[in-house]
């Protein structure tokens, strides 16, 4: 549709990004991750992101599921646009694949405009950011993602490129997974 009314998003980055363009409105539902903003916590729940509900999603009637392949298997696109469902998915590497993810979201929600108003901002806060760091030594930094076990970003990630761009060193940029598990040691 050109303006779909009834969007189920799979991924809590693209709930963030819907309510930020101004679609939040007609999200019919969310993973069980997708809690912010606060609103998203009060959308019907489908699932987590590996496992979403597909006969809840086709139940409530989608005109249009998003779904990122940072969170979900292929399989669960391939099955619902196998069932008549429409489905786009994002790829969001690195925090120029975020800025193209607003974009494309926006454009499949019809709301192109505030997408790359939003996009446009974004660029203009980087850039602010990398001009107060220029030149700056750069502060050696491990990001922890999660602590059970202990998880950490690596390079190409969306967390990678943020340390970077904020003049900072990630201690783990060499890794070549993306987030790779370390022990306490």
């Amino acid at each position: 549709a050109a303006r779909p009314v009834r969007i189920v998003s799979l991924a809590p980055s693209i709930t963030e990004i819907l309510y930020a363009i101004g679609a939040g409105d007609r999200i019919v539902a969310t993973t069980s991750f997708c809690t912010f903003p606060p609103e998203a916590a009060n959308t019907t729940k489908i699932g987590d992101t590996q496992r979403p509900d597909v006969e809840r999603i086709l139940a409530l009637k989608p005109d249009l599921v998003l779904v990122s392949t940072a969170s979900q298997l292929e399989s669960i696109s391939e099955r619902l646009e196998a069932l008549g469902v429409p489905t786009v998915v994002t790829t969001a590497k690195g925090v120029d694949g975020v800025l193209e993810s607003i974009e494309r979201i926006g454009g499949a929600t019809g709301d192109a405009e505030s997408a790359a108003a939003l996009a446009a901002k974004l660029r203009q806060r980087i850039e602010a950011v990398k001009t107060a760091v220029a030149g700056r030594p750069a502060p050696k930094v491990f990001a922890i993602v999660g602590n059970e076990p202990l998880f950490t970003t690596g390079k190409g990630t969306f967390l990678d490129d943020l340390i970077r761009l904020a003049g900072g060193a990630s201690i783990t940029a060499d890794e070549t997974t993306e987030w790779p598990q370390y022990s306490a040691e």
